[in-house]
């Protein structure tokens, strides 16, 4: 991987702070995007720091102006982009039909499925110039299984839509080298997983030991995900050793999910 080119989309915090990190800890020269410039600025002085190679973009990653923006200026920094890794913050969350309007529905839309279409055409012309590519989604586990606790309507209604894309586009992409996977992502501490548990049980979201070890009784290994766990096989699956692995949903959630 040394010396590719990625791009992460929503990269300032929490899961994807953390694959922008470990890919630039094994060479990768790493575009870190958020609409957060702080944040974003943040970690790139953290990755410069630690002797990688970044740069940052704030960015509206909900638009294909913003996903454009990304790939361009990361793209004139440092060349052909090899590694594109689509993950963004869903709207608010909405759990039941009768919370759910139109305009939910069209913002949903836009971000859990149009957004890794928009960052997918982006790039795909880089990495069918170079015949190696890696497109990378963070998803979730929603996208497998329905969750009693947190019905969220929306996301199982587009995030299974995601995987139908990314099978149709890994058939197409293999032989140029390209391969396309997604993470089904379980519950890892991030401020994310917070903002969900407050609408469940707003007094233990605001204690991480006692939410901990209440979610994490129903996670076989007894324990939250940290935002390394998912950066971990990203960063595998990103390499040149995963070049046999395509179109594929892979769960990193504890065994959370009980179905086969």
């Amino acid at each position: 991987m040394h010396g590719r080119t990625a791009v992460v989309c929503g990269s300032s915090k929490g899961i994807g702070r953390a694959i922008a990190e470990a890919l630039a800890a094994e060479g990768v020269n790493v575009g870190v995007v958020a609409r957060n410039k702080d944040g974003v600025d943040a970690v790139v002085a953290g990755i410069v720091a630690a002797g990688g190679r970044a740069v940052g973009i704030d960015a509206d990653l909900s638009t294909p102006q913003g996903v454009e923006r990304a790939v361009s200026v990361t793209r004139a920094t440092f060349g052909r982009i090899e590694i594109a890794v689509s993950n963004v913050t869903p709207p608010p969350h909405r759990y039941l039909l009768d919370e759910c309007t139109d305009a939910d529905f069209d913002d949903n839309y836009n971000v859990l499925l149009m957004h890794p279409v928009n960052l997918t055409r982006a790039v795909v012309d880089d990495m069918r110039a170079a015949r190696w590519g890696r497109l990378l989604n963070v998803g979730t586990i929603l996208a497998k299984e329905w969750n009693p606790a947190t019905p969220l309507l929306l996301s199982h209604t587009f995030r299974p839509a995601l995987l139908g894309f990314q099978k149709s586009i890994a058939l197409e992409l293999g032989p140029s080298g390209i391969t396309v996977n997604t993470l089904g992502v379980g519950a890892v501490r991030t401020e994310r997983m917070r903002e969900s548990m407050r609408k469940i049980n707003p007094s233990l979201a605001e204690d991480w030991d006692a939410l901990e070890a209440t979610v994490s009784q129903d996670i076989p290994v007894r324990r939250l995900g940290r935002p390394e766990d998912v950066a971990a096989l990203a960063t595998f699956l990103c390499s040149a050793r995963a070049g046999f692995i395509t179109g594929q949903h892979y769960l990193i959630d504890g065994g959370a999910v009980r179905s086969l």
